[in-house]
């Protein structure tokens, strides 16, 4: 999820460049970028929820066929202790990402023709 994330905000450089180009201070950027990210984000857990259930459910279902029962009852805490972590490090790929479309310079952008 993380690689896919950098990805996404590395592809929608130009968009981010448009915006500063318009005149958007830096920081409403870098707002935009977190907030894109955390939405991004928690999309993705909301889809991955149920299709994980389903398929450990299945998986655990079809080796108690054959083999032995393997429990496979889930709580609210199971999937917090992996989902937080991922949503603490949604920042951590955003920022590098943001910082370097920082970096670019405006003219070289405008330059380049791929606004928005």
């Amino acid at each position: 999820m993380l690689a896919c994330l950098g990805y996404t905000v590395a592809k929608r450089a130009p968009d981010y460049q448009l915006l500063r180009s318009l005149g958007f201070r830096d920081r409403v950027v870098v707002a935009t970028i977190l907030t894109e990210t955390w939405i991004l984000g928690i999309l993705a857990m909301i889809v991955a929820i149920p299709i994980g259930a389903a398929t450990a459910y299945y998986i655990a279902w079809r080796i108690s066929e054959v083999w032995f029962h393997i429990n496979t009852e889930l709580t609210a805490g199971d999937y917090a202790q992996t989902f937080i972590p991922a949503l603490v490090l949604l920042p951590v790929v955003a920022l590098p990402m943001a910082r370097a479309i920082l970096k670019e310079s405006l003219d070289v952008f405008m330059r380049s023709r791929e606004l928005g």
